[in-house]
């Protein structure tokens, strides 16, 4: 009883805030697919960095956060610590945007199941625009989660915006294992 008094009852609303919310980031990720599709010289299509990828693949696909320990410096790691706070303030835009999607879509999760959990499903006859706003958010969690999938070097992305947020500013990512694990599934 105390998950639910703890939730705002108010569905209807909720419905239309994160479907409003979700066209916003649904032009923000339209913009990173243009970004990656369009340009080039992205620290990770450096040939210099080839092991500091191999090494970003492997550890991105075990959800273990970015690093470069059995790497002789001169095979990449050198640049990226010079390079780090230029790298990260290049990609910030674009991670953060994944950041925004992946909290979104949490949210929009969690509304979606709540309403089909606690409440009658929303009937178009007794309630049109609650069922069409329901379906509606639906169908932007279904184009969030196929625009995330497009994104070419996603897990470049992540990985290196990740290991230069670290060396810049000395702390780790907090976000890197949510977005990690929401890109690989």
């Amino acid at each position: 009883m105390a998950a639910a008094q703890s939730r705002n009852r108010r569905p209807a609303e909720r419905l239309q805030i994160l479907g409003q919310a979700a066209s916003g980031i649904l032009l923000r990720l339209d913009d990173v697919v243009a970004v990656f599709t369009q340009q080039t010289g992205f620290p990770w299509q450096n040939p210099k960095m080839k092991k500091v990828v191999q090494c970003f693949e492997q550890k991105f696909h075990m959800k273990e956060y970015p690093s470069v320990p059995d790497i002789d410096k001169s095979q990449g790691p050198e640049e990226l610590q010079q390079k780090g706070k230029e790298y990260c303030e290049s990609l910030e835009e674009q991670y953060l945007t994944l950041i925004d999607a992946v909290e979104l879509h949490g949210e929009i999760w969690k509304l979606l199941t709540e309403i089909a959990d606690d409440y009658a499903c929303p009937t178009f006859d007794d309630f049109p625009h609650i069922a069409t706003a329901y379906l509606d958010l639906f169908v932007l969690y279904v184009q969030i989660c196929l625009l995330l999938t497009q994104i070419p070097g996603r897990e470049m992305l992540v990985s290196f915006y990740a290991y230069c947020y670290q060396w810049a500013s000395g702390f780790a990512d907090k976000h890197f294992a949510r977005v990690a694990t929401m890109l690989s599934d």
